[in-house]
């Protein structure tokens, strides 16, 4: 479950202090580490699980508050975390609970280019957006592209807070459009997806979720609705990319693909409240 991204990312200590210089690199708190812990072991009765993630009450309600969200799609809302650790099952509650935890080590004051409401509600958009495209086009990756949708700039806080120079790049970007990734390419050698490859191999994320985050600009494959989310900018731009991308190369059809925008937009307000 964890081999190949660990093989794709040797050392990823290693690389991110390179980046990072003496800022520390985060670390999950004792409790959420207990949990994933559980969640990966097929042995731990779920009540186990529920009774660690009730354990933190802030936690727990966001959690709660996430999968009873439009964007997440339940038939029937969840009322306890009881219920949501048995109707999610152990890899869909794996991506609600690192999706808690990451968005808890996440800086969220000011930094050069750098807003953290603008951020998280683009983030939330993305989220809700891989999930309608994921519905309309590989329903089996629904969980996986709406948490790697959330997530897939997790590098993005952290080097703007940690990285010299780097607030000039996202003020660059801002201005001028264009890519990210080439502009950061350009500037350090690296972009913010390897970046977070790197934090997801050292925070051992599960394969499909690791590489999904990290391969979403195009480091190797990743699912049609993470690889689509990530052309939308934070200033709203990117959609009419999308939609041609969509069309061209996963013959997607073009009015659905705008439904799914549509969906994306208004289910990502929600989630957005749930992180600013």
């Amino acid at each position: 479950m964890f081999g190949a991204l660990k093989s794709l990312f040797r050392d990823p200590r290693k690389e991110l202090t390179k980046v990072l210089g003496s800022a520390p690199i985060p670390t999950f708190p004792a409790l959420t580490l207990q949990t994933l812990q559980k969640l990966r072991d097929p042995g731990a009765p779920m009540r186990q699980v529920a009774g660690l993630v009730e354990t933190d009450p802030a936690v727990s309600v966001r959690v709660l508050k996430l999968v009873n969200s439009a964007a997440y799609g339940l038939r029937r809302p969840v009322n306890n975390v009881q219920h949501a650790c048995t109707m999610l099952g152990r890899s869909k509650l794996e991506g609600v609970v690192l999706a808690v935890a990451v968005a808890d080590l996440m800086p969220a004051g000011p930094a050069r280019g750098f807003e953290h409401r603008r951020f998280w509600k683009a983030a939330a958009r993305r989220a809700a957006t891989a999930k309608a495209l994921a519905d309309m086009l590989d329903p089996s990756s629904a969980s996986v592209s709406f948490t790697a949708g959330l997530l897939q700039d997790l590098a993005v806080p952290m080097l703007a807070h940690n990285k010299k120079g780097y607030g000039e790049v996202l003020e660059q970007w801002s201005h001028d459009g264009g890519s990210l990734e080439e502009l950061e390419q350009a500037e350090f050698g690296w972009d913010h997806a390897k970046v977070a490859g790197w934090l997801c191999a050292d925070w051992s994320f599960p394969d499909d979720l690791g590489t999904s985050i990290a391969g979403h600009h195009g480091l190797h494959e990743a699912p049609a609705p993470v690889a689509l989310v990530a052309l939308l900018r934070e200033d709203g731009g990117g959609k009419d990319a999308l939609i041609a991308l969509a069309e061209e190369r996963y013959s997607a059809n073009a009015d659905r693909v705008v439904l799914a925008l549509e969906r994306g937009l208004e289910q990502g307000q929600e989630v957005a409240r749930l992180f600013v």
